[in-house]
């Protein structure tokens, strides 16, 4: 495949082939081409000659010669010169069968561009070309520094190209993420670079087009400019600057994607897409109607890249007159991140009723105007009522056993049925109040369709757990329900089709076992037999055993907040690995309450080390732990997962308790699935802390230069602890260290001067 013969002392006679004695042969390309070159007043001339046709082709001048190095850079110039010479070759990505195409790509194109063969990485594109094409459900794990999303845009790209039974529909090759950075490196950073290699030599004849689409709150609403304008307008001396600094973006002409405007988040909510566009009137001045009309006609797009919440609202509404325009159907789908989707489904199949939405519906109708006096007092007694009802629903919430005490707490409630009846009795109101209503001044008719789809899914408590919660903090309840089976929702949304193929990718998808725990969990072993399962897993390509300690504690009691010495004791484990380490540390927590206790305490003994906080108000600790140098960060909540600092910054990552994961309504309806708890901890807690535990260790080792420590203080991983084995299994990778001395000893091997000094 574009082979380059240039054997030591290989010499071709360019005269047996009719060409002049001062040619000068280089290689052979492809067992078939043989390439000369001659000087020139311009430089040398490269020629190649087809020994099968006995044709010779100009191939390119350049102004130096050219050196064994350099000859694998002509190939895109030699295959343009003998594309009419009947060679396959410039054909385009059609010419190739598909695994072969894959190692042209990887092996030959790819490292043109400084890109390094992996052979881990080309096995990973094939299998996912395999699933994509063959399977229903494709699983791949794929740790830091695998190359995954090259594999699967390279992959889901052959897949599309060489498909025959969808091409006719034109659809786009879909990727969903968690993050909308990884959205973002994909289409401004992947997909164009692939997209240039590809087009360099010739394998596509037009650049790749990508889109990425976000949810409405993305962008800009004229209609609630309106509102918001008008309202503030009343406070001239509150919001003077913001109106100026809205009349400077001139939103009604340039309105429209608001993350590229530096507006404030609460500013943003305030003039944001938000709820139904259906009855909505402002022609001409709406560009997002326009492009939701635009996108749903747009399939001339390779990918389309968005994020699970919005996919997943997307298949939720497939059949129905609520589905999305921006998300096109799509036969292939790459779901990144995968190990977020069962989060994200909880969310999307789950459904939340404030009673204060009611309230607010109510308020914004209660000025429509009917046709004569006795229709609109009639009108105005339903909304009355409906009010009248939404305030028992709230005394009936009040009522409920529910504790006060703590900031939030709840309490399932699917056989009140004082608080069923009163939900259906709003329901039945409202439905009357949507019938009833007319458009306002402005031409649009307040919707309250979404709070009707709501209480229809408190109706339909089959299959799902409900309950109330109560917010102290904000002194409010809401009722709130989850399908009993997150699997069962995949499988009718997303595994059911026969038409979409899919590719889940994740660094973290596995425990210490393999895939079963993640396939039962999306529904994928119950409803999918073996044969429809292609699976896949990709170690990192980085040096673990030379870079990289792990040193478990033998020195803290059992986790217990209660027991005296247990925070004095993980207090004194932090603070002699930060100094064996010389700070760059993140200390994970899976509580806020112990991390402060443990911060309160260690703050006086290291005053050497700029020490960061993360707190729910401190949202920049991250960022300032990276400008610190050699600062220790103590955080919690998003540092286990998709945070990225690379280098020296961080060489320490202290996990203080094994993070099971925590209680909730989805993990009650697991346990009471279970024979025991003994049951419930092997079969679900266990494997979701091993993966969370994965994803906490993989913040360590970001680059193949990078060196550190991955430290454990739970007495659950020390010797004879009930988890020692199956966590040593999950970081087997990791080299185990006894003591603190040895993890000085090890970093003073690994680092240079400048980090034991504290450059």
């Amino acid at each position: 495949m574009f082979e380059i013969d240039r054997k030591p002392g290989c010499f071709v006679d360019p005269t047996q082939y009719g060409l002049p004695d001062d040619y000068t042969f280089d290689f052979t390309f492809e067992n078939r081409y043989h390439i000369f070159h001659h000087r020139i007043s311009r430089g040398y001339e490269y020629i190649a000659y087809d020994t099968h046709g006995n044709l010779s082709s100009a191939v390119c001048v350049k102004k130096t010669k050219q050196g064994p190095e350099q000859f694998t850079r002509m190939i895109p110039e030699i295959l343009s010169a003998i594309k009419s010479d009947s060679d396959k070759r410039f054909r385009g990505a059609s010419a190739y069968p598909p695994n072969q195409l894959i190692d042209l790509i990887f092996r030959v194109i790819m490292p043109e561009y400084g890109y390094t063969v992996r052979e881990s990485q080309i096995t990973m594109a094939k299998t996912i070309y395999k699933g994509l094409t063959m399977r229903q459900v494709t699983l791949c794990e794929a740790e830091v520094g695998s190359g995954k999303t090259m594999a699967y845009l390279v992959a889901s790209l052959i897949a599309k190209i060489n498909d025959q039974l969808y091409k006719h529909w034109g659809y786009p090759v879909t990727i969903t993420t968690s993050s909308i950075e990884l959205q973002k490196m994909i289409i401004a950073k992947e997909i164009p670079a692939l997209s240039q290699m590809l087009m360099d030599f010739g394998i596509i004849q037009q650049p790749l087009k990508a889109v990425l689409r976000k949810g409405k709150e993305h962008y800009f609403c004229p209609r609630r400019y309106d509102d918001y304008l008008t309202t503030i307008k009343h406070y001239p001396y509150k919001f003077s600057q913001t109106i100026d600094g809205l009349r400077k973006y001139d939103l009604d002409r340039n309105g429209f994607d608001l993350d590229s405007l530096n507006l404030n988040a609460h500013i943003k909510s305030n003039i944001c897409v938000q709820g139904s566009c259906k009855n909505c009137h402002y022609p001409g001045r709406c560009r997002y109607a326009e492009f939701i009309e635009e996108a749903g006609m747009c399939y001339h797009f390779d990918f389309q890249v968005t994020n699970h919440n919005l996919f997943l609202m997307h298949r939720k509404n497939a059949d129905t007159e609520q589905k999305s325009g921006i998300i096109l159907n799509s036969n292939f789908v790459i779901i990144d991140e995968a190990h977020k989707l069962t989060e994200t489904a909880l969310d999307v199949y789950g459904v939340i009723l404030d009673p204060r939405e009611i309230s607010k519906f109510l308020n914004s109708v209660k000025y429509a105007r009917r046709a004569d006096d006795k229709i609109r007092r009639e009108y105005q007694q339903l909304l009355r009522e409906t009010d009248h009802l939404n305030s028992k629903l709230l005394a009936a919430l009040n009522m409920y056993r529910v504790n006060k005490s703590r900031d939030i707490s709840a309490v399932k409630f699917d056989n009140n049925i004082t608080i069923t009846r009163l939900l259906e009795r709003i329901k039945a109101k409202l439905e009357l109040i949507e019938n009833w209503n007319r458009p306002d001044g402005r031409g649009n008719t307040p919707s309250c369709a979404r709070l009707l789809e709501t209480l229809s899914a408190f109706n339909q408590t089959r299959g799902m757990r409900s309950w109330i919660k109560y917010d102290r903090l904000e002194d409010n309840f809401t009722l709130c329900s989850i399908p009993f089976s997150i699997g069962t929702e995949l499988q009718r949304y997303l595994w059911s089709d026969m038409n979409m193929h899919f590719a889940l990718t994740s660094g973290t998808m596995c425990d210490d076992t393999g895939f079963s725990f993640f396939k039962e969990e999306i529904g994928v072993a119950r409803y999918l037999n073996e044969y429809a399962i292609e699976e896949y897993r990709c170690d990192s390509p980085f040096d673990y055993k030379n870079h990289s300690r792990l040193y478990i504690s033998e020195n803290v009691p059992d986790p217990d907040m209660d027991d005296p010495y247990y925070i004095p004791a993980v207090a004194a484990e932090i603070i002699n690995l930060i100094r064996a380490t010389r700070g760059r540390t993140a200390v994970l927590f899976t509580s806020y309450k112990l991390l402060s206790a443990v911060y309160e305490i260690v703050k006086p003994y290291l005053t050497d080390y700029p020490l960061i906080q993360m707190s729910r108000s401190n949202r920049n600790a991250i960022a300032q732990f990276k400008e610190s140098g050699n600062g220790v960060l103590f955080a919690s909540g998003s540092m286990w997962e998709g945070v990225d600092c690379a280098g020296d910054i961080l060489s320490s990552v202290i996990i203080v308790r094994l993070p099971f994961p925590l209680r909730s309504h989805a993990m009650e309806q697991k346990k009471n699935r279970c024979a025991s708890v003994h049951d419930f901890v092997q079969t679900y807690a266990v494997p979701q802390m091993i993966i969370k535990l994965r994803q906490g260790a993989g913040r360590l080792i970001r680059t193949e230069s990078d060196t550190g420590v991955l430290a454990i203080l739970d007495a659950r991983a020390a010797k004879g602890g009930s988890y020692r084995h199956r966590v040593l299994t999950a970081l087997s990778k990791y080299p185990l260290v006894r003591t603190v001395f040895d993890v000085r000893a090890f970093i003073d091997e690994v680092k240079d001067e400048s980090y034991k000094k504290g450059a």
